[in-house]
């Protein structure tokens, strides 16, 4: 009688909010985003600490929990060192390949500029070959249009734009924030996610039937256990492809 009270609760509340919804829908949206601002955070954090998930269990398992539990059990220490070499490795895989593509970018950059008067005289004599050839005259004012262009482009830059372009770092000011706020709740949610995970149960078991919970409990399992093997088919599927570029990069030269 209770539970049929709660859910005959649930949908009446859900009625209310609904009609107050459709009654007052641009209040409602600015409500909806104002929401989703807050908890974005939360929401990049959970998804980083999911994908992170895996390494943790194995340094906790594998490599730091019997390190340090082999005289006297250490949870705290062996879930905080876990967290440290978890997030120090991924860190410096990222830095590592930063510093190997940036480089690389900024070289290719820096050839492709150089290299424009010989690809320039190569196109020339190109177009010789096939009949057609490029004057002093035709090349001058190809120059004088683009440098008009260009200056008229940046006259034409209005207060409008420099707002944009405020607007546009703000964005990116706000993503980086973000995604710094997402990385701290993540180590918060991978250190706790034993007691999340209890309470989540609790809190399930408590409001819906026990064999409504048992099912939701089997569709989050399979569907964990699905998508990990996804996942790690298309990190090894990346990792293969990557070796098989390497190779191919080293030999073309």
């Amino acid at each position: 009688m209770a539970l049929r009270a709660f859910y005959s609760f649930l949908a009446f509340s859900a009625v209310i909010v609904l009609y107050f919804a459709l009654m007052h829908i641009p209040e409602f949206f600015s409500f909806v985003g104002t929401i989703l601002s807050v908890v974005t955070p939360f929401i990049v954090g959970f998804v980083i600490a999911y994908l992170l998930n895996p390494c943790y269990n194995f340094f906790r398992k594998k490599a730091v929990g019997k390190f340090v539990n082999r005289k006297k059990e250490h949870p705290k220490l062996t879930k905080g060192l876990s967290i440290f070499v978890t997030y120090t490795l991924i860190i410096g895989i990222i830095i590592f390949l930063l510093y190997i593509v940036i480089p690389q970018f900024i070289n290719s950059i820096t050839e492709l500029i150089i290299n424009i008067p010989g690809y320039y005289n190569d196109f020339t004599v190109w177009l010789e070959d096939f009949g057609f050839g490029i004057s002093d005259s035709l090349l001058n004012d190809l120059i004088s249009s683009f440098v008009k262009w260009f200056t008229d482009l940046i006259k034409g830059i209005k207060m409008s734009d420099l707002i944009v372009i405020k607007d546009i770092t703000v964005s990116i000011a706000s993503a980086v924030a973000t995604f710094v706020l997402g990385t701290i709740a993540s180590i918060y949610m991978l250190y706790n996610k034993e007691k999340f995970l209890a309470q989540i149960k609790k809190l399930g078991f408590s409001i819906f039937s026990r064999r409504f919970m048992l099912k939701i409990q089997r569709f989050v399992g399979e569907s964990h256990i699905t998508f990990g093997k996804y996942l790690s088919g298309v990190i090894t599927d990346a990792f293969v492809v990557g070796c098989l570029t390497f190779i191919a990069c080293v030999i073309c030269g």
